[in-house]
C-alpha cells in the first residue's frame, strides 16, 4: 500500500490546513493600531496649586504646538486623575473624570498617550484662561 501522499502536511501557502490559519491570524495581530485622536479642554485651570502657584499664569505662558505631559496623579475621591503638566513641569489642571478613565486605562495597556495645546482661549480684563488640547493614542 502506498500511504505517502496521505500523511502529507500541508505547505505554506496551500489552501487549507492547520498551517493556513495560524498565519492568516498572526497577520491580523501583528497590525498596528490606528492612532486615536481626542480634542477636550483641561479642567481646573481657575485654582492654584498645591505649591500656590497661579494656574493662569502658567496657561498664559503656553502656546498652540507645546508638548504637554500627562501623569497619572490619583487623588481624593478621584481614583484615575490625569493632571496636566507643561513648561517648568508646572500643573496646568486635569482632564475630566469620564476621559481620564479611559486614558489611564491606555496608559496601564502600554498604549503611548502624548498631548499638545490645540488653542489658548481667553484671557483679557476680568476673563480667564482656558487651554483646549489635543490627545493622540498610539
Amino acid at each position: 500500500m502506498h500511504f505517502r501522499g496521505i500523511f502529507r502536511r500541508k505547505r505554506k501557502g496551500e489552501a487549507g490546513g492547520v498551517d493556513s490559519r495560524k498565519n492568516a491570524t498572526a497577520k491580523k495581530e501583528r497590525k498596528p493600531k490606528k492612532p486615536k485622536t481626542i480634542r477636550t479642554k483641561v479642567v481646573g485651570v481657575t485654582f492654584k496649586n498645591e505649591d500656590g502657584t497661579d494656574r493662569q499664569k502658567i496657561v498664559s505662558r503656553h502656546k498652540p504646538g507645546d508638548v504637554l505631559i500627562l501623569r497619572h496623579q490619583p487623588i481624593r475621591d478621584y481614583p484615575d486623575a490625569v493632571a496636566v503638566y507643561g513648561r517648568r513641569n508646572q500643573q496646568l489642571g486635569h482632564l475630566r473624570s469620564e476621559l481620564a478613565r479611559d486614558i489611564v486605562k491606555y496608559m496601564k495597556a502600554g498604549r503611548k498617550v502624548t498631548c499638545r495645546v490645540l488653542e489658548i482661549t481667553g484671557g483679557g480684563p476680568g476673563r480667564n484662561w482656558g487651554c483646549n488640547v489635543e490627545i493622540t493614542i498610539r
